[in-house]
This record gives C-alpha cells, structure tokens and sequence, in this order.
C-alpha cells in the first residue's frame, strides 16, 4: 500500500489534464470546475492516496457531467499509471485483482476498531456507511424523508456532488432500497435529535445543517479515525524529527467494497440482488469487483476430488 516520490508525476498528470480540458467542455462545464478537481486529485496522489485516484479514474468515466472530458482524463491517469509501474512504484488499482479484507479494504476486526473508536458526533455515519455501501456523495446528499426508521430502509434518490449541488444519483440503477442493520437503526434514531437542522433536512449535515464538504468528512472524520485505530501505512518520509511520516491505510470508498463483502458471507446475496443493492449499473461491475467473493474453495476442491475420482475409475 505504499507509494513513493510522485510529485513530478503528479505535476505532471495536472499538466495533462489541464490541457486536455482547454477551455469549456462540449458539455457545457467550465474547464475551472475539473481543473479544481484534478488538483484536488493529483495532490490525493502526491499524499499517497493512490486507491481514491484510480477510483476517480472510472468515476471520470461513468459520470459524464460529473466530471468534464472523462474519457480523455481518465487517459491521462491511466498513462500516470503506466509511468509509476515502470519507474518500480506501485499503483493500486481497486478493479483489477481479487479485493482482499485487511488489505484493499477494513478486514471484520479494522471495521469493529473504526466503530469503537468513532466519536459520538461521527459514530452514525460511520455506522451507516459501513453496514448500507452507500457512496460518500449519497451520504452527504441522503435528507431525513428517504429514512424509514420503522421499515429499516434507506431510500437512496440523490446525492450531492463534489460542489455541495444535490442531484439525483449518478446513474438509474442509483436509485435503490437499502435495508438497515438494527446497529443501523438505533445509531440514526439517537442521531435524528442531535441532528443539525437545516433547510435541506440532511442527515449527515455539516455543523449549520448545510451539505458537508468532501474535504471535510476526509480530513476530519475519515482520517484521524484510522490513525486513531492505527490503520496507517509508513510513507517512506520522515518529519522534521526524523519520525517517520504515516498516512491512512484506506480510502473512503473502501468502506463500500467492506460492506459488499459482508452482503456476501454472511447473508449469502447473490449477484443480481447485489447489483441492486450496490447501486451498480450493470452486473459485469458486480462481478469483476466482487466474483471471487462468490467462489466456494472447499466446494471446488470436493467437486476436483471427484473429477479425479472419475478419471480414475474409467
């Protein structure tokens, strides 16, 4: 999980995006708009924080007025790649490769630390966005009218984008029911009267009951909950004192491939009530991120003992 040097690559994949944008997209989006959010990004790499760029990367491309010039952006980063695996860096790409617990994603025991150690004010979100995958813009956007406590559902309708704007999700098969762990409930239902109040009626409001910022939930909640947990990786740097400069192990989005896990052992979902859950648009997404998690081994090798038995006894 660790990742060195980068900043002139960094500098680098900014330049590119920058260029390939221009001026104003066909789109009709100002090039200000994703210059913003390819700094943001880039400086997301330059920290070490390589899983949330590669997820960026297909974001730029499923979201489409999201996130201006996705194809040729995503280009850019796919290129950016490519030069840190020359160059003996490793870039961690969450879609490629079997996802594996306590090291692409919070393994049973992180997800147990991350909510112990949640403050009373964080506790609910990060609750509901472990046991629900929601997505941090479906978080931030999700208004109080879209919880049913007394079904135990969230009814997933918008979100809010990385301008605080509320939308609809980012695509059809975003809109979805998502069933509540009691944990769940009882979080939200203590929540609901502690809850900030505000014109928008959000449940994960900032502290005047606006939308809370993408920044924010990171380096407020997101990150200091792992290094309080001491779900830290080693940086390779070093402080003014000659300590060594650590960075959090996971991105947010890791939370939503932890959750997926849980739907699959231990409620035994299949693929397509996944898909639906998860929000995925199509269920080739659901199987190249989570396939292997369907896989039995033990009744795999049983069936190769009895193909072997068969040859045998020809």
């Amino acid at each position: 999980m660790r990742h060195f040097g980068v900043l002139r690559e960094c500098g680098n994949v900014r330049r590119r995006l920058n260029a390939s944008i221009g001026g104003t997209s066909n789109l009709g989006y100002g090039r200000d708009c994703v210059s913003a959010n390819a700094r943001r990004r880039c400086d997301v790499l330059h920290n070490g924080r390589i899983t949330e760029v590669e997820i960026w990367r297909g974001d730029l491309v499923s979201n489409g007025p999201d996130d201006v010039a996705g194809s040729r952006n995503s280009g850019n980063l796919r290129d950016c790649s490519l030069n840190l695996n020359r160059r003996g860096q490793r870039w961690i790409n969450c879609a490629r490769g079997p996802l594996r617990p306590g090291v692409d994603f919070p393994s049973m025991a992180e997800l147990k630390l991350l909510i112990e150690n949640a403050s009373p004010r964080r506790r609910p979100f990060i609750v509901t966005a472990i046991f629900t995958g929601m997505r941090l813009s479906e978080l931030r956007g999700l208004p109080w009218s879209d919880v049913d406590l007394d079904a135990g559902v969230i009814h997933v309708r918008q979100r809010a984008d990385e301008q605080q704007k509320i939308g609809p999700p980012k695509s059809k098969a975003g809109k979805r029911d998502i069933p509540l762990a009691p944990l769940v409930v009882n979080a939200l239902r203590q929540w609901r009267e502690e809850c900030p109040k505000g014109p928008l009626n959000l449940v994960f409001p900032n502290g005047v009951g606006n939308v809370e910022q993408m920044s924010n939930v990171y380096e407020l909640t997101w990150y200091p909950l792992q290094k309080k947990c001491g779900l830290t990786v080693d940086t390779g740097e070093k402080d003014a004192d000659g300590n060594p400069i650590l960075t959090h192990r996971y991105g947010f989005h890791m939370l939503r491939h932890a959750a997926a896990s849980l739907f699959i052992q231990y409620l035994g979902w299949t693929p397509k009530r996944l898909q639906t859950v998860m929000g995925h648009s199509s269920i080739t997404m659901t199987f190249d991120l989570y396939g292997h998690m369907f896989e039995n081994i033990e009744s795999d090798r049983a069936d190769m003992a009895k193909i072997e038995a068969a040859v045998r006894a020809a």
